[in-house]
């Protein structure tokens, strides 16, 4: 392990709001790390924590293995990118992204050097954008100025703290794949602060979920959306159907439902969570999975890539399901009777709450 940050309990308090809850996480040099959480959960404050513009009320911060809590923001060999463009409007582009190495101030020649081939690694092509006003660039070109202007100081460690949040659909989408092809290409870490589950799960090599001002899970992307530690990970990311009963013996029981076959599970008897996804719920052949179950379709919704239908299984449970398949999800209309299916090993048990 090659660490690039690391927080060892941290605590940080707003009067009686607390907002960071004894943190500790390592962040490893040349990976894009996404913290991710609803609002209020205290992923910018901890954002800010790491950069220097919040003092912790207790613990330490290292960078590279040296302590920094009491070294100032523009020491720590960070580059900022926040939320919402942050370009100077009565600058061009050259000199927005050269701001930072004037004030350094870098020998010239090696600031035109250098802000060419910035602009070139963010695809803003030189000979089309340097000398244009930023009041003339779209919304995801000025993002790219801004990230531009951080990354021509070449940092450690780049903090972005939801910097797609203002674009429209579209543009965030090509623009997270060009925040995954710098960070490849700088070799830099990445740390990226993000409410947006879909983006963390497609950028990032690793992800903290917080709530409330603590860490609730650490892991791949992967691990997060297969394997959620509890009810509100696998409610948070993506959708589950989560069902609460009883285990024993491996074998989950729940009203409405039959018996439910677990392939593994922690060994825990007693009142469990069952989180079951609704992509791994079969339609089609459901007779040859383990665990089955009879419903009625009570609703259809078109979402191109997939249909989501409601599937009404008992008086008071409803589950949903994903239909990837067009020409299944054709045929099926509001008020069939369908058999439903999944397997054993998609079944995954999370603590009641």
């Amino acid at each position: 392990m090659d660490p690039a940050v690391e927080l060892e309990n941290i605590v940080k308090r707003y009067g009686r709001i607390l907002a960071v809850d004894n943190i500790s996480l390592t962040v490893e040099k040349n990976t894009f790390y996404s913290i991710l959480g609803p609002s209020g959960c205290g992923k910018t404050t901890l954002l800010r924590l790491i950069a220097g513009l919040e003092i912790p009320d207790s613990g330490v911060i290292k960078m590279n293995g040296t302590v920094v809590n009491k070294v100032p923001p523009e020491k720590r060999g960070l580059g900022l990118v926040f939320q919402g463009t942050a370009v100077f409007p009565h600058l061009n582009v050259f000199d927005n992204v050269a701001y930072g190495l004037r004030m350094r101030k870098v020998p010239k020649h090696e600031i035109v050097e250098r802000v060419l081939e910035v602009l070139r690694l963010v695809n803003l092509q030189p000979e089309i954008y340097a000398s244009r006003r930023v009041d003339q660039l779209s919304g995801g070109e000025r993002q790219r100025v801004e990230i531009a202007r951080s990354l021509v100081l070449k940092p450690r460690v780049l903090l972005l703290d939801e910097p797609l949040g203002p674009l429209d659909l579209k543009i965030r989408q090509k623009m997270q794949a060009e925040l995954k092809r710098l960070q490849k290409s700088t070799a830099t870490t990445f740390i990226y602060v993000t409410h947006d589950q879909t983006e963390a799960l497609s950028l990032s090599d690793r992800v903290a979920v917080m709530r409330n001002g603590g860490i609730v899970q650490v892991g791949t992307p992967e691990e997060i959306y297969n394997k959620p530690v509890d009810q509100f990970v696998a409610d948070f990311i993506g959708e589950s159907n989560l069902l609460e009963g009883r285990i024993s013996g491996g074998v989950f029981e729940t009203d409405g439902l039959p018996p439910i076959t677990l392939r593994e599970y922690d060994g825990v008897n007693g009142k469990r969570m069952l989180a079951i996804r609704p992509e791994r719920i079969e339609v089609m052949d459901a007779e040859k999975l383990e665990n089955r179950v009879k419903g009625v379709i009570v609703d259809k919704t078109y979402q191109g890539v997939y249909t989501v239908l409601k599937v009404s299984v008992s008086e008071n449970l409803t589950l949903t399901v994903y239909v990837t398949r067009p020409d299944v999800a054709r045929r099926l209309v509001v008020g069939d009777h369908v058999m439903l299916g999944w397997r054993s090993s998609d079944c995954v048990v999370v603590g009641a709450q």
